[in-house]
């Protein structure tokens, strides 16, 4: 049997293949989580930005290439409470989808070099076989929320000794607290928490600052952000209503009841907070993690929600300033001062 016969291609589709590839695309970015992977909002900071570890928070990118107060109570909690650590890090902008757990923070451990031989620096003998280039190790996991505390831990026991002082973060931060702690953590939990949420996400006077912080970041499109906008609200007053029966009547958010419950929470850490001879919650020689707690709450009800409401209980930041003999204020001030030294202006009366 002969051997096959292929057709002769027509000349002017010849012509058309011979002039493939058309058009050559630029190779796609590596993941975020790549070794070699460079954002870049890292890269004023450092020129090798892989040697520290990133937090992702919900931050706009200027706020980020600055390593400002992230917008969000959850995500300043653990920025602070890391800074406190002395943890370095890098924030970069993200979202719930973007977590491994489907929140934020959680923090992306920086990956370090590690050689394949090692040999004595002090040694004159040549050593028996060539050392090959440093290679990165394999990506680590991210660190959600819920260990982040462990993160600081461990990262400040194995910080080097021939730190300075004055650089390492102290003992205290990581003491047990009390157990009347958690009663005031409650505090923070829910009527605080309630208040926050009720004011950003559900009073009309704010919307602006809703659609500003979550809403415009998510996309240009009209309807897009009309749909996020109504996810957002309807989330918050889920999770109002959950929480307490006391700021709801008939299953409606009844905003009196949350900014009354919200006021004797303050009033209640200001007090806790004014019988401390450090000036830190519960006595304690430096703050700790319930002081981190505390300020995520204080500095963007300062900064954000420092004017009118619409609602007659006043605003928030005014409950912060007149709570107690300004107690929070002054622990507000102080801890910006402390870790952002360059916004404490921001706060000023």
């Amino acid at each position: 049997m002969s051997g096959t016969k292929w057709m002769p291609v027509p000349r002017p589709l010849q012509s058309l293949f011979d002039r493939f590839p058309l058009v050559t695309y630029d190779a796609n970015d590596l993941p975020a989580r790549s070794p070699s992977h460079v954002h870049p909002l890292l890269q004023p900071h450092t020129s090798s930005p892989s040697n520290l570890p990133t937090l992702y928070v919900f931050i706009s990118e200027d706020d980020a290439v600055k390593n400002a107060p992230s917008f969000n109570p959850g995500c300043l909690k653990w920025q602070t409470f890391l800074k406190l650590a002395g943890v370095e890090f890098h924030v970069l902008p993200s979202t719930n989808h973007a977590s491994p757990t489907g929140a934020l923070p959680f923090l992306l451990p920086s990956t370090a070099t590690t050689p394949s031989t090692t040999t004595n620096p002090a040694s004159t003998d040549p050593p028996s076989k060539p050392t090959p280039p440093t290679e990165p190790s394999p990506p680590n996991k991210p660190v959600p929320s819920s260990r982040l505390y462990t993160y600081a831990l461990n990262y400040h026991t194995r910080q080097n000794p021939q730190q300075p002082q004055q650089l390492q973060p102290p003992a205290s931060l990581f003491s047990d607290l009390p157990r009347k702690s958690e009663a005031y953590q409650s505090l923070l939990d829910l009527s605080i928490r309630n208040a926050w949420l009720y004011t950003l996400y559900l009073c009309p006077q704010k919307t602006h600052l809703l659609d500003a912080l979550y809403v415009r970041p998510t996309s240009t499109s009209t309807w897009v952000q009309a749909t996020t906008r109504h996810q957002l609200r309807r989330a918050a007053e889920t999770e109002i209503l959950k929480s307490t029966s006391t700021s709801s009547t008939a299953g409606v958010v009844n905003p009196k009841a949350v900014y009354r419950e919200a006021r004797l929470a303050l009033e209640a850490l200001a007090i806790q907070l004014g019988t401390s001879d450090s000036g830190w919650f519960f006595g304690a020689e430096q703050p700790t993690l319930f002081d981190a707690s505390v300020f995520a709450y204080t500095y963007l009800m300062l900064k954000y929600l420092g004017g009118d409401e619409g609602d007659r209980e006043g605003s928030l930041g005014a409950m912060v300033r007149n709570a107690g003999k300004g107690e929070l204020a002054a622990h507000c001030r102080r801890l910006t001062e402390m870790l952002w030294p360059e916004l404490s202006s921001e706060l000023s009366q």
